[in-house]
């Protein structure tokens, strides 16, 4: 079976679980405090809480934001399981952005993975096996990766409007595409496979119309593509430019206001 294949049944298996959402919320957040206190500042609602206090895993706010993060995870799996690309990275990175003003870094997405992959272990059992562990492993790279080309992406286009952001975006998703998968990874389902084949053939076209382009465009001149131009750059350094991303730098000191929306840690 596929990474995809094992991804899809041992998530299945989890949501069989009576009040799954709940159950792998907890379960997922406390291995998150467990692993590093510091995190309850992330949330507004958990700063006056201790890490091992039962009380935080009772508050009602608390219950909204887990069963929101686990939530997240079921529809990433379903786009997974469904094979739409386009919109699962769409998806992947406007989370991402919309997260970017908390300058998260790879650390916080590490801190995440390794407690999804903890309680992936506990809910599953001995069907957790190495080879699930390695294919969730894959995809929570995905999940990571794509984040934060969204919040990069967001922090460098943070100077244009609603209306420029939107045209941007909208160019972006039409010229180009992003490889979800390493090859290695990729090589193993046939789909994503042909998705990256087909990626690298829009990609080519639209370098090649590019280039006859340039030869009738003044230098000093802004060709109209401009913003077409400029977010082929995400797609100019696949398959493995999200490892590239630069981390958000972490700022000294906590916000100085609250943040009282559901987040993705």
């Amino acid at each position: 079976k596929s990474p995809n294949e094992l991804v899809v049944e041992s998530w299945a298996t989890v949501t069989k679980i009576p009040d799954y959402q709940k159950v792998a919320g907890e379960i997922l957040f406390r291995r998150i405090f467990e692993l590093n206190a510091d995190a309850l500042g992330l949330f507004p609602f958990a700063k006056t809480y201790k890490a091992d206090d039962d009380a935080l895993y009772k508050d009602p706010i608390f219950t909204a934001q887990s069963t929101v993060v686990v939530g997240t995870v079921t529809t990433v799996v379903d786009l997974f399981e469904s094979g739409d690309m386009n919109t699962l990275i769409s998806v992947l990175k406007d989370l991402g952005g919309k997260h970017a003003e908390f300058n998260f870094t790879k650390v916080h997405y590490d801190l995440v993975g390794g407690s999804l992959l903890y309680t992936l272990e506990k809910a599953l059992g001995d069907a957790f096996t190495a080879k699930v562990k390695q294919s969730w492993v894959s995809v929570y790279d995905v999940i990571s990766q794509q984040m934060m080309v969204g919040a990069a992406e967001a922090k460098a286009n943070s100077h244009l409007t609603e209306e420029e952001k939107a045209e941007k975006k909208a160019a972006e998703a039409v010229v180009s595409g992003s490889y979800l998968l390493t090859e290695a990874t990729a090589n193993e389902d046939k789909a994503i496979a042909e998705q990256n084949r087909l990626i690298a053939e829009q990609k080519k076209k639209y370098e090649q119309a590019g280039t006859a382009e340039e030869g009738e465009s003044s230098e000093t001149e802004k060709s109209a593509n401009e913003p077409v131009v400029e977010s082929s750059t995400a797609v100019s350094q696949i398959p493995d430019h999200q490892k590239d991303v630069p981390e958000a730098k972490e700022e000294e000191g906590e916000d100085d206001h609250e943040k009282e929306e559901i987040l993705w840690v």
